[in-house]
C-alpha cells in the first residue's frame, strides 16, 4: 500500500501525518510539553486545612492547572491558574452525551387519520427511569399511577 508522508510541526516539534490510499491513519502528536508551563499565581489563599478535615471532591486547592488539546494540533502549553469556573460552549457535546436523555415515542396513523401514540404510558416510565440514572429531575405527572 502506497504511504505518502507530509511533515509539519507544532509548537516547534515535528509530526507526520502518514495518508494511506486517501485515508488519514492515525497522526503522532507531540506529547505535553512541560518546559513550557506557565504559572499565575491566585491573590489571596486559603488557610490550609488540617488534613483531617479534607473530603475528596469537596476540598479544593486554591490553582487549577488548564491544558488545550487540539486533535490536529495536540496538547497545548501547560498552565497553573487560579481556581476559577470552567467556561464552555453551549454546542460543547457533553451537554448532548451526558445528562440527557431520549425516548423515541412512536406515532401512528389511526383508521379515522388521526395520529394514536403507542404506548405513551410505557416510554414515560422508560425516560423516568433513564433520567434518573443520569439525575435528571423528572415531572411525577408523567408517570402512570398505579
Amino acid at each position: 500500500m502506497p504511504v505518502s508522508v507530509m511533515p509539519a510541526t507544532v509548537n516547534g516539534a515535528a509530526i507526520t501525518a502518514p495518508i494511506a490510499n486517501g485515508h488519514d491513519v492515525k497522526v503522532k502528536l507531540p506529547d505535553i510539553d512541560p518546559s513550557k508551563l506557565t504559572i499565575e499565581r491566585a491573590k489571596t489563599l486559603k488557610p490550609l486545612p488540617v488534613p483531617e478535615s479534607l473530603v475528596f471532591g469537596q476540598t479544593s486547592t486554591d490553582h487549577m492547572l488548564i491544558m488545550e488539546f487540539d486533535p490536529e494540533l495536540g496538547w497545548g502549553a501547560p498552565a497553573i491558574k487560579p481556581y476559577a469556573p470552567l467556561q464552555l460552549d453551549p454546542a460543547c457535546s457533553i451537554f448532548h452525551y451526558t445528562p440527557a436523555v431520549f425516548e423515541g415515542m412512536k406515532a401512528f396513523r389511526g383508521p379515522n387519520g388521526r395520529p394514536r401514540l403507542f404506548r405513551p404510558d410505557l416510554n414515560m416510565e422508560r425516560m423516568t427511569r433513564s433520567a434518573d440514572r443520569v439525575a435528571l429531575p423528572v415531572r411525577q405527572n408523567l408517570v402512570r399511577k398505579e
